[in-house]
């Protein structure tokens, strides 16, 4: 009699449901009931059926629109890591230009701390130093920028 009971409560859920007159907590209550309970009718499987089919759209829904933000996000990533690689390749070029031997107008010269650093060895080194903490950067920013775009898509 208690079986009895419950599947004509379910039901009733079910069927004010259907006629969209469960404010939320019903509508909560009814799915944990669906996903819970052994009790089976017809309009149970019925319900079951439908809110499994609507649950399973809006998870690959929501997969689909993760996917889109990451696709749209990394092309710009993508730009910027282009963008610091042309800037590395060019400082390089222009050291390489400028360390030209024979020249003394062509000389290395680097100013760190009101301190004049003559040595090509140690001048090459700081701005390797300089690029390197560049693309460290860049790649945090990327990685910031992934997790910050994934965790709106995520809360909307």
């Amino acid at each position: 009699m208690n079986d009895n009971k419950n599947i004509k409560y379910i039901e009733h859920l079910i069927d004010l449901y259907f006629e969209s007159r469960t404010d939320s907590a019903e509508e909560t209550q009814l799915r944990r009931l669906l996903a819970s309970t052994e009790l089976t009718s017809a309009k149970i499987d019925e319900a079951r059926a439908v809110m499994g089919y609507f649950a399973a759209s809006r998870a690959i829904e929501g997969r689909e629109k993760r996917k889109n933000a990451q696709t749209r996000i990394l092309p710009r990533v993508r730009l910027i890591d282009i963008a610091a690689s042309v800037a590395l390749i060019a400082a390089f070029a222009l050291a390489l230009i400028n360390l030209r031997p024979g020249d003394d107008s062509n000389r290395c010269l680097a100013y760190a701390n009101d301190i004049v650093i003559s040595d090509a060895a140690e001048v090459m080194g700081i701005m390797d130093d300089d690029l390197s903490a560049m693309r460290e950067a860049t790649e945090d920013f990327e990685a910031e920028l992934i997790d910050q775009m994934q965790s709106i898509d995520i809360d909307l």
